[in-house]
Parts: structure tokens; C-alpha cells; sequence
């Protein structure tokens, strides 16, 4: 698999649903690294 996100920082807002929980989900499986929070 292509590492494109290699050594790169994204912040993803909404990251705990739908979209947002989907595009952090294939941000991680390309970086190997994810941390995703809610801030209510």
C-alpha cells in the first residue's frame, strides 16, 4: 500500500462521525497513526 500520508499531520474535524470517522479511517491506513476525539 502506498504510504502517502507518511511523516504528515491531517486534522480531520467530525472525526467521530460519518464522513469524518471514514475519511480519519483511511487517513490511518495510510499513515499507520490516528487519534481521533470529541469535543463536545
Amino acid at each position: 500500500m502506498e504510504r502517502r500520508f507518511a511523516d504528515k499531520i491531517a486534522l480531520v474535524t467530525g472525526a467521530t462521525t460519518e464522513i469524518g470517522e471514514a475519511t480519519a479511517g483511511r487517513f490511518a491506513t495510510e499513515s499507520q497513526t490516528r487519534c481521533t476525539t470529541k469535543i463536545p
